[in-house]
């Protein structure tokens, strides 16, 4: 069994689709679903493998040209966040079946293509693969929210691709600088070029900025994606490479980034409270649960390590389902103005359940994997320094006001538009896509033991 080819085999099936002709949408995105879940129906073989021992690694591939290493690895941290990707990418084409209206084709070509190239750079455990698939993952999305975007797709795009290159452009310096040995374990500019990079790329305060637009005028899949997977490249970077090249110029700057993740902890929520646009508010919730990865990572202890992968897990499926519940909102209504909505529980009660559900999941309730990991995230930081804990207590009250805010003005009060009475509630497919990513933050939330056990070192 060729392992590589397999988790790459989406963008090879996509050749396919150059010889369907458009009108054949049911088709096109029928093999377009087909393909996106053979990574992930592998990824049970992988699941089997780390269950019985967590400490596997298993090389897939491996070379050198002109001094050059490449090398694809998966291990259980890795294999998380592969797993993820590989879920989220099939639901969400499953979803934009009836979303995406016009160049089907070249939609379910790009979306196949990243799920590949993001498995690829997941797996990637040498520094130039890892740059190479950096680039080649956020290429399509540079299209999705150009063609496929908003009203104002454009300025989000150029931002896009802005602090996209600006991020790129870090990386690439940085591991010149290593591989011509420029730059040790020491160098503090070294660590500054990948941490940048990085930054943007989670992304960190100040450099978020991007993000919200981005969001907002992206299709529905494509918000999925973007938080989903996209911002786990940085964090997944920040774990993987940058901590294990720089381990002692990360002490010089250990305190501010321990700084800017709590900072960007609350200044995310109040963010999130302040919007009136329901994709923007869950946009910059994002800003605040990657604060908490980051946090976590930083802490450098083995419940802060498992929170922050559990965060990074849990963020990809709350977020998401946010971003769906939006989606089928807007889909319906062509508005995502808080002002518009209210009163909207009665009409459409199954809606108003998994909206609650997922709001209730990301301010962290108990019996919500979300719980577990900022647990393990505030514990790690107990441990280390009782300021942080403290201050990090007080997280999830700031996230109650942005998502208890967003289901009030939503769901609740009297019905302002006549217009929603004849609001349809959720059909078939819409079920089906929450009620599996119910399934994680519900299981994970009572029994987390599993992933608890991928993750202990």
């Amino acid at each position: 069994m060729n392992i590589p080819l397999l988790f790459v085999s989406p963008a090879i099936c996509s050749i396919l689709f150059f010889f369907i002709k458009e009108e054949k949408r049911n088709l096109i995105f029928n093999l377009s679903l087909l393909f996106s879940l053979i990574p992930f129906l592998l990824s049970f073989y992988f699941l089997k493998i780390f269950l019985f021992n967590p400490l596997t690694k298993i090389t897939l591939f491996t070379c050198s040209i002109n001094g050059l290493k490449f090398a694809f690895l998966i291990e259980s941290f890795s294999f998380i966040l592969i797993f993820l990707n590989n879920l989220l990418f099939p639901l969400s084409i499953y979803f934009s079946k009836d979303d995406i209206l016009f160049r089907i084709k070249e939609f379910n070509i790009w979306m196949l293509f990243s799920q590949s190239a993001l498995n690829l750079l997941f797996l990637s455990d040498s520094l130039l693969p890892f740059f190479i698939f950096w680039e080649f993952s956020i290429i399509p999305f540079y299209f999705l929210i150009g063609i496929w975007g908003g009203e104002r797709k454009k300025i989000a795009n150029y931002k896009f691709v802005f602090y996209t290159l600006l991020s790129g452009a870090f990386l690439l310096t940085g591991i010149i600088g290593v591989l011509t040995g420029f730059f040790d374990e020491k160098s503090k500019i070294g660590f500054l070029l990948f941490s940048l990079a990085f930054a943007i790329k989670i992304p960190l305060f100040p450099f978020h900025t991007w993000l919200p637009d981005a969001h907002t005028e992206a299709p529905t899949a494509g918000s999925v994606i973007l938080a989903g997977i996209l911002l786990k490249m940085g964090t997944w970077g920040f774990y993987k490479f940058l901590l294990k090249l720089f381990p002692v110029a990360f002490l010089f700057y250990k305190n501010l980034i321990i700084f800017l993740s709590i900072f960007s902890i609350f200044y995310g929520a109040l963010m999130s409270f302040a919007q009136e646009d329901l994709k923007r508010l869950i946009a910059y919730s994002s800003v605040s649960h990657m604060g908490f990865v980051i946090f976590g990572l930083c802490m450098e202890k083995i419940s802060g390590i498992q929170g922050a992968f559990f965060q990074m897990f849990n963020h990809g499926i709350v977020t998401g389902a946010l971003f769906i519940l939006v989606g089928i909102l807007y889909k319906r209504t062509h508005t995502r103005k808080l002002s518009d909505f209210g009163g909207i529980s009665k009409i459409v009660p199954r809606f108003s359940f998994y909206f609650v559900l997922f709001s209730l999941a990301t301010i962290a309730l108990p019996g919500t994997s979300n719980f577990v990991g900022e647990f393990l995230v505030i514990f790690s930081g107990f441990f280390t320094k009782i300021l942080y804990g403290v201050i990090l207590s007080f997280a999830p009250f700031f996230a109650a006001l942005y998502a208890l805010k967003a289901v009030k003005r939503t769901l609740w009060g009297e019905l302002k538009n006549k217009n929603l009475l004849t609001l349809p509630d959720l059909d078939l497919k819409e079920k089906v896509i929450l009620i599996s990513l119910t399934f994680f933050v519900i299981l994970l939330g009572l029994f987390p033991h599993p992933f608890l056990y991928l993750t202990y070192r």
